[in-house]
């Protein structure tokens, strides 16, 4: 069929769709999002997306592109990319270190360690592979000439690991973590979380193949929120991505199924390695900058996400049952008071009235991860 004809089918052909979308949810999301208490003051009305899907089979069970609008076939912030901060951190920096770690430990290659000349630490102090009790220096970094990146401080605190240094979401870190895993295998791990939007062309003069892309979400065009919802929930899924569903199936008019969906897997990490990460993850909410996302009754994981200027805050997280993104910002790049504070509490306030939030339980501790000094590493990887 043309795109013509199966709208018209859609609308005139007496099909029954059966959806995914769970109303409660969906009702929920839109109860908040009329609230402008919930939202950063700004020149222009803050606008709002955000999408919830269900852990281990990809379904969509809430989606809201946007706030206060009414009509059809309206503009959908759900599925339109904008700039994701340090959300992106998780995904093409921390578990793709662990990951390449993991990769060259099977094959009992130490990790290729690269001095850049940007700092002092150089290739020192890291261990032989990058794990979650890594020694990573908050400092001073100078990239082509200019002392870049700045963290939210403004200040350098020195001494960190990989976990404290995701717990507080510290830029240098984050930097200095992606070059040591380089553009191309970050690249490939954000193609394997189904990120969709990358600019992946190195024929082109502006690409994401960066630092300042990778590790800190200043990307070409950016990610969409139904994307990072599917990516974070690879986290409590023992490390495989499902991709997205908005229906089970369709049936015709005289009951012949026309359609049916089956989610597709896809193998992104290591299972020690998802397990390891989403401990993190949970730190970040339990000992970090994202207490406000927290929720009684339930481990909650995320990450935050601010971009230059207060134009977007972001809160990506999860529990054992579902995986959630929410985007606050405006059409126009306003700045906004507050931070990504407002958006892990907004998430909070929604994700906290699903009646099952609290039910399900996260994959138990894998046979290949081991606990060292109260330190999570997988045994290939154990210092």
């Amino acid at each position: 069929m043309t795109k013509e004809e199966a709208e018209q089918f859609i609308h005139t052909g007496g099909l029954r769709i059966y959806s995914t979308i769970d109303q409660d949810i969906q009702r929920a999301i839109n109860t908040e999002f009329s609230d402008d208490y919930n939202f950063p003051y700004s020149e222009e009305t803050p606008q709002a997306a955000m999408v919830v899907t269900e852990v281990g089979t990809g379904r969509i069970r809430a989606m809201v592109g946007g706030r206060n609008t009414s009509g059809q076939m309206l503009f959908n912030r759900a599925t339109s990319p904008r700039q994701p901060g340090s959300s992106i951190k998780p995904l093409a920096v921390y578990s793709a270190a662990l990951q390449k770690s993991e990769d060259y430990a099977k094959r009992n290659m130490p990790f290729p360690f690269v001095d850049y000349g940007v700092d002092r630490q150089g290739v020192y102090r890291w261990g032989k592979y990058i794990t979650a009790g890594s020694t990573v220096i908050d400092e001073r970094l100078l990239i082509d000439g200019e002392v870049w990146p700045l963290n939210f401080s403004r200040r350098f605190s020195g001494y960190r690991t990989f976990r404290t240094a995701l717990q507080q979401s510290i830029n240098t870190c984050a930097v200095k973590i992606q070059l040591q895993v380089g553009a191309d295998y970050s690249m490939e791990m954000l193609r394997k979380y189904g990120i969709s939007t990358l600019a992946d062309d190195l024929s082109q003069p502006v690409n994401d193949y960066n630092p300042a892309a990778m590790a800190l979400g200043a990307m070409t065009y950016g990610v969409t929120p139904l994307d990072m919802a599917l990516a974070y929930a690879v986290f409590p899924n023992g490390g495989e991505r499902n991709s997205g569903s908005s229906y089970t199936k369709v049936v015709s008019s005289r009951g012949k199924t026309l359609l049916e969906k089956e989610p597709e897997t896809t193998r992104v990490l290591d299972e020690g390695v998802a397990f390891i990460m989403r401990d993190c993850l949970e730190s970040v909410v339990s000992r970090g900058i994202a207490g406000n996302a927290s929720i009684y009754g339930v481990q909650v994981g995320g990450k935050t996400g601010t971009t230059n200027d207060n134009y977007d805050f972001w809160f990506v997280g999860f529990t054992p049952k579902y995986s959630a993104a929410l985007w606050i910002g405006t059409d126009k790049n306003k700045a906004m008071s507050s931070s990504s504070a407002s958006a892990a509490l907004l998430w909070s306030r929604i994700m906290r009235q699903i009646p099952d939030i609290t039910e399900g339980e996260y994959p138990p501790q894998p046979e290949n991860v081991v606990n060292v000094y109260g330190e999570y590493y997988t045994e290939n990887t154990r210092p």
